[in-house]
């Protein structure tokens, strides 16, 4: 983090060294001590990138400021003033910055914040979840309740029938037993039909207690088939039921819709909180730098102040000889040719 606020520090001073805010200062100085003259050099002319009169170079952590002017002395005059005065006002210019983009940042936030607050409570004012929810317990509970009469039912035929080839394959052992599994059954087919239904007087006396009285074996059939009558027929109620109102399908719809309403909670909530944090991380910040700005710190320091060149650096002496030497070969033989003109001008008179 340091070494990030360092680099951002390096760069934020480089922008400022070619701002009004230090060379106007800089200009009227050097009109005011005779440095130059009034109205020669241009507030303009020293911000425009294109003259190239002020350039800043980055070396590591040293800022380079070079400054090329026609006179050796206003530019070493400028270069100084130039440093002198980032240095001065870096810290003031520095905090200044951070403060208003931090002002401009938390301005944007709040405003965010507060719509996000605004767009939670109208969804939790205006949401379906508590709705979808009911709707979905009250459809699971319809659901469950055909189901599970449905497997009831099934375990009631199935004991019904294998009562019935009991009876009619004479394997009965004991009419006391035999009693009492049609005493249950006769009352747990009650829960899923009328007593209108159902032929609920027969009874079955105990001749001995080793044998069976077979005499009303066709009754005791008759009886059992009224009750698996009743019980498929009931059985195929409760399944048409469900296929029907597809109770399955609307409360997987419902379940889509709970998940989504789900997330655009979550999505809601998560923003306003983030956007909270933010909010909070920004305020201390500023609080954090309005503190800074009562304390003086060293932003930067003057390295060293600005060296005259020994030699002028107007021109390139690479660049001076190839021109030179081609502007040389190109008069050479234009002369040539003139040469060679004349002398048959010369010869033909």
């Amino acid at each position: 983090i340091e070494d990030e606020i360092h680099e951002q520090r390096k760069k934020t001073i480089t922008e400022i060294i070619k701002t009004p805010f230090i060379l106007s200062d800089i200009l009227l100085k050097a009109e005011q001590q005779g440095v130059i003259k009034k109205g020669k050099i241009k507030l303009n002319d020293l911000l425009d990138k294109k003259s190239k009169i002020i350039n800043v170079k980055l070396y590591d952590s040293l800022i380079k400021v070079r400054v090329s002017l026609p006179d050796k002395y206003q530019a070493k005059f400028f270069a100084d003033e130039i440093v002198l005065a980032t240095v001065d006002k870096s810290l003031s210019l520095l905090v200044s910055i951070q403060k208003e983009s931090i002002d401009k940042e938390l301005k944007n936030v709040r405003q965010k914040y507060n719509e996000a607050v605004i767009k939670y409570n109208q969804f939790v004012n205006n949401n379906k979840i508590l709705e979808l929810s009911t709707k979905i317990d009250q459809l699971s509970k319809i659901y469950n309740y055909y189901k599970d009469n449905i497997t009831e039912i099934e375990k009631h035929l199935w004991q019904a029938k294998n009562l019935k080839e009991q009876v009619e394959s004479g394997g009965l052992t004991s009419v006391g037993e035999f009693a009492d599994t049609l005493a249950i059954l006769r009352f747990k087919s009650t829960i899923f039909a009328g007593s209108s239904e159902l032929p609920l007087k027969f009874e079955i006396r105990q001749i001995d207690t080793q044998n069976v009285n077979k005499t009303n074996i066709s009754e005791v059939v008759k009886e059992i088939n009224s009750i698996i009558s009743i019980l498929e027929k009931r059985k195929k109620e409760f399944e048409e039921e469900l296929k029907t109102k597809n109770y399955e399908q609307q409360i997987r719809q419902l379940q889509t819709e709970l998940e989504k309403e789900k997330i655009r909670q979550k999505e809601l909530l998560k923003n306003r909180d983030l956007l909270w944090e933010t909010l909070t991380t920004l305020e201390r910040k500023k609080e954090e730098l309005n503190i800074k700005n009562g304390i003086k710190e060293e932003i930067a320091k003057v390295a060293y102040l600005s060296v005259l060149p020994e030699r002028p650096e107007g021109g390139k002496r690479k660049i001076i000889v190839l021109v030179s030497t081609c502007l040389g070969i190109m008069i050479g033989i234009f002369y040539s040719f003139l040469k060679e003109a004349y002398d048959k001008v010369k010869t033909t008179v």
